[in-house]
């Protein structure tokens, strides 16, 4: 595990440095490790390092950006969920960097960047909840709340990937090693069981619940608030299938910040124009070039683009579709392009700011929760028709009940969150297959190369990605790899 974790704790924390406003962090390079969290503005600069790292492995000055959020050609939790399940299609004319991914063809070295990544974030948040004691003023317990959510948070982007489902998970499924520690001497990185790491994940985010500031406006640009743990409780309980909770957790989120954002505001969310519908985003800064866009699409060229029978489910009433996608010709071929990510009115393209959280999401947390509590269809139709609304110019009520508000709400669930990490742990947490459509190709027209491979059975061993194969191997044995 050495290899693996030698960029952990601190050294995950010291490599930035302090010359820009929103994400900036000292550079503890110099000072004892012991040393590096003492007063107050160490643990607000180790905070905002905290959340750089979900971007970059490197500083402001060296931006690196990682395989987590940050987005390279390799598995990014944003996109790759799309390209595992059936809402993209990789496109002949690009680099075919995703093909690993739609055909299902990985292997223990597909995922080394993402796991690495993702256990960096966790030690960082780590470095700063051993420290902690040290902090004694009144924003201790904000900083607590932000480390323990973000820990909770990777985690459980990790467990979706690699470990079954809650509610398919047998008491001795493995999910993932659940590192409380910044040291490597101290860490166990055997893989807990499932169940025991939800437990973990939603203890992490109540506690954190009740420590964070309820932060508004700009002070909340780039790091949690309290809505925004409270939104992503409401997606641990809708995985767990506790609909009581869910709908509980998602209300306290609804009454701090419940604005989707109106049918004029939308298109600028994706621009970075306005932050209304937002509860959390990674900032990203005009130097740094990469997102997730990057894994969607290279400059003019395309690599993945909307699957043609998905694309049209959106109306043309649907103020999504103009804002996440654009006819684009690429040497003379009419493609549909994912211009989710491609970035700000004005700046360097592919340079905007992640969203990870939005009011949207807990909405349909809580319709969904609501649905499958007997008696409660009107409170979840109510929830649903607030977000329809707010994305068709020609919205009406419909009012569906039982089965058909279920798949309404599903529908809504894949048009409102693609690209944004959902579609293929959505699939998975409901036990459905992946299923694609054999006849269409990559084009704007349904031609062109169709996919390879088009069914992914529920229930398939594929559905829990490979543990990174390195890691494995410097484990001694301690580490287990996925079956098959």
């Amino acid at each position: 595990m050495k290899r693996i974790y030698i960029l952990t704790g601190l050294m995950a924390v010291i490599a930035f440095t302090s010359c820009k406003k929103q994400l900036d962090l000292k550079p503890f390079n110099a000072v004892a490790e012991e040393q590096a969290l003492i007063n107050p503005s160490d643990f607000a600069a180790a905070a905002r390092g905290m959340y750089l790292r979900m971007l970059s492995k490197g500083n402001q000055a060296t931006y690196i950006p990682n395989d987590y959020y940050g987005g390279t050609d390799n598995f990014n939790f944003i996109a790759s969920n799309d390209i595992l399940s059936d809402n993209a299609i990789s496109y002949s004319g690009g680099r075919q960097t995703g093909l690993v991914y739609q055909n299902w063809d990985y292997n223990g070295l597909s995922t080394t960047n993402f796991y690495q990544d993702g256990y960096s974030i966790i030690r960082t948040a780590n470095a700063i909840l051993a420290k902690i004691e040290n902090l004694k003023d009144g924003s201790r317990a904000d900083v607590e709340g932000q480390a323990l959510a973000v820990r909770a948070i990777v985690h459980f982007d990790m467990l979706r990937i690699f470990g079954k489902t809650y509610t398919n998970a047998s008491s001795t499924d493995l999910g993932i090693p659940y590192i409380k520690t910044v040291q490597l001497a101290t860490d166990n990185p055997a893989r807990a069981t499932v169940k025991s790491n939800y437990d973990q994940i939603r203890d992490d985010l109540e506690k954190a619940a009740g420590l964070i500031d309820d932060l508004s406006g700009v002070k909340a640009k780039g790091r949690l608030s309290k809505a925004a743990v409270y939104g992503y409780l409401s997606r641990v309980y809708l995985y767990r299938g506790d609909w009581d909770k869910c709908v509980s957790v998602s209300s306290n989120a609804l009454a701090i910040n419940g604005d989707a954002g109106s049918l004029s505001e939308f298109p600028g969310i994706w621009k970075d124009a306005t932050d209304a519908g937002v509860l959390f985003k990674l900032v990203v800064l005009d130097v740094n070039r990469l997102t997730p866009g990057t894994v969607l699409g290279q400059n003019a060229r395309a690599e993945q683009v909307p699957a043609f029978d998905f694309y049209n489910l959106y109306k043309a009433t649907d103020v999504r579709k103009s804002a996440y996608f654009t006819e684009k010709t690429n040497e003379d071929i009419l493609l549909n392009y994912v211009s989710k990510y491609e970035g700000r009115a004005s700046g360097n393209l592919n340079v905007v700011d992640i969203k990870l959280m939005r009011v949207a999401e807990v909405l349909l947390n809580r319709a969904e929760a609501y649905s499958n509590i007997p008696g409660n269809d009107g409170l979840a139709l109510a929830d649903l028709d607030n977000l329809r609304s707010k994305r068709y110019t020609d919205f009406r009520v419909a009012g569906e009940r039982g089965i058909a508000l279920q798949s309404a709400i599903a529908l809504q669930r894949r048009l409102e969150l693609a690209f944004e990490g959902d579609r293929f742990v959505d699939l998975k947490r409901k036990n459905l297959p992946v299923v694609r459509n054999a006849g269409y190709g990559d084009r704007a027209d349904g031609y062109g190369r169709p996919y390879r491979k088009v069914l992914l059975p529920a229930g398939s061993d594929k559905f829990q990605l490979p543990i990174d194969q390195i890691s494995i191997n410097a484990s001694n044995g301690v580490l287990i790899q996925n079956p098959n």
